[in-house]
């Protein structure tokens, strides 16, 4: 898959050229044509047709180096097969034309996900796919290479106690092509990696302390979250990196920084007979673990997928794991979850959806209304029974209703404090001509309220609980200016009517009555 990826941006910047100017396009082509008229080129290769056990056919034809197709004999599901990016080239049959050894994958929609060598001639030009070679499931492919006619693998498989996750066990097999077989010359097991290319740029330290977060989990007798999940950014976030294969020939490329993201305290626990650490992202990261025996576990991805990295620990040992979660694309920073889990449970099956299931609410979503959506201009619902307001007054109350379906949240207001529901049109208006410092306006009801006034000015002053918890009716409180007054009573819940009284005061010390949760409870 990390091929492709590569492949498909080559792709996507020559289109880029052509749209930008069409006569770019052609030389560069034949430049690389012309480059790779000795070989076969990567173009040819992932665009060829390969030998397939797992199609009606034997056979399949890739394109863009990929393809997904259905099973053979009927089989449910779908067959998906990539080729990587483990290509060798060399003469293979004494023709002194130079042909090239490829890997490719295949996924049969389980966890499988099975290697295979093919030899591929240059017939012409062109690619010709002659013999192919199983090499197990679920390997990792160290090396590839064509010398003296013959194809060298170096990779590691599945030892005799490896879940099939994690192969340990280093082999290198030697190939001959043989008519239209791939015969195995040699197996050794045990590579001699020689002097490696990527060269550690920082030491690991599995001992120091975590980037993110340290986390305690397992012991027989205590609870924890099962499955835990820590937000995580994966990439490098501080410091230097170093290079994940540069740790060791099993982990896959990547970059991960040298102090660990999150460290995991595991307490023995008799319960667990498997620990599942695993990352799910939008991305493609790579996880490398340092176990309390200072052994590395290291995993890129599930399957190809699934580019999210999964790691199975068998009766894990007790102590300190330090946990790297790096990205593959190399500095990339994509945000996701770290997970621990005992549960049979991967991030091809972990819906997070399922763990806190929710209805979606359209109306909190946030949609933003513009202040006309207010009917302003409208009689209000409740009119005042004195005319003494025009003139400035110590104090008046009104009883009236209030609430409605109208989100004044989401209204473009520019004041944050405006909450819960009103009616569009307004509960209350009065004009105001006095020389008071202060006016307080609250609403003493029977339910939890709020209250919205439009100032003479065209602002908004807003509240929902005066003293929090303390008294849940509302209460502002404005330096007044001569004008009108718009005021909404609202419910803190949708479509609920409430009932009161509203009160307008010059009186600074004057506060609405109490209202808590617990007096709504007992019904006072």
């Amino acid at each position: 898959m990390k091929y492709l990826t590569t492949w498909k941006l080559g792709i996507a910047v020559v289109l880029l050229l052509c749209t930008a100017g069409g006569l770019l396009w052609l030389p560069a082509y034949a430049a690389q044509q012309a480059q790779d008229s000795a070989g076969l080129s990567d173009d040819a290769l992932a665009n060829a047709t390969y030998m397939s056990e797992f199609t009606d056919s034997g056979e399949v034809t890739l394109v863009d180096g990929e393809v997904e197709m259905d099973m053979a004999n009927g089989d449910e599901g779908n067959l998906y097969v990539v080729l990587t990016d483990s290509i060798a080239r060399g003469d293979l049959n004494g023709d002194d034309v130079e042909d090239a050894a490829v890997i490719i994958t295949s996924s049969t929609g389980g966890t499988g996900i099975f290697y295979d060598l093919a030899a591929v001639l240059n017939i012409d030009g062109e690619p010709q796919n002659v013999a192919i070679a199983e090499l197990g499931d679920r390997v990792s492919i160290l090396d590839l290479a064509i010398a003296d006619g013959q194809i060298m693998v170096d990779m590691m498989i599945q030892g005799l106690d490896d879940p099939m996750c994690c192969p340990s066990l280093a082999v290198t097999n030697t190939y001959q092509l043989d008519g239209n077989m791939l015969a195995e010359v040699t197996h050794v097991e045990g590579v001699d990696e020689g002097p490696r290319e990527i060269k550690l740029d920082a030491e690991l330290q599995p001992d120091a302390d975590p980037n993110l977060a340290t986390i305690e989990l397992g012991g027989t007798d205590d609870i924890w979250l099962n499955p835990t999940m820590v937000s995580v950014l994966s990439g490098i976030l501080e410091g230097e990196g170093v290079a994940a294969d540069s740790l060791d020939s099993n982990c896959p490329g990547g970059i991960i920084p040298a102090r660990p993201d999150v460290v995991l305290n595991w307490k023995e626990d008799a319960t667990v007979d498997m620990l599942r650490v695993f990352f799910v992202s939008t991305g493609d990261p790579t996880l490398v673990v340092v176990q309390p025996d200072g052994s590395l576990l290291c995993n890129d991805d599930l399957n190809p997928l699934m580019l999210d990295p999964y790691l199975e620990i068998p009766h894990p040992q007790t102590g300190r794991y330090a946990i790297y979660v790096g990205s593959y694309e190399g500095n990339a920073h994509v945000p996701g979850f770290l997970v621990f889990t005992s549960l049979h449970l991967n991030p091809a099956t972990l819906d997070l959806a399922q763990l806190l299931p929710r209805e979606v609410d359209p109306a909190a979503v946030g949609e933003v209304i513009p202040e006309s959506a207010l009917l302003l201009d409208h009689e209000p619902s409740a009119k005042p029974a004195e005319t003494a307001l025009e003139d400035g007054y110590g104090s008046y109350s009104e009883e009236m209703t209030g609430g409605g379906s109208l989100g004044v949240f989401n209204v473009e207001l520019n004041n944050q404090l405006c909450t819960g529901f009103i009616d569009a049109i307004p509960t209350f208006k009065f004009n105001w001509q006095g020389q008071a410092e202060r006016l307080h306006i609250f609403f003493e009801g029977d339910n939890d309220s709020t209250l919205v006034v439009r100032t003479p000015d065209g602002s908004y002053a807003c509240n929902d609980d005066y003293q929090g918890s303390r008294n849940m009716n509302p209460r502002v409180e404005i330096v007044p200016k001569p004008g009108e007054y718009i005021v909404y009573v609202g419910s803190f819940s949708p479509s609920e009517v409430v009932s009161g009284t509203l009160t307008i005061t010059e009186d600074v010390n004057a506060e609405p009555a109490v209202l808590t949760s617990d007096m709504l409870d007992e019904g006072e």
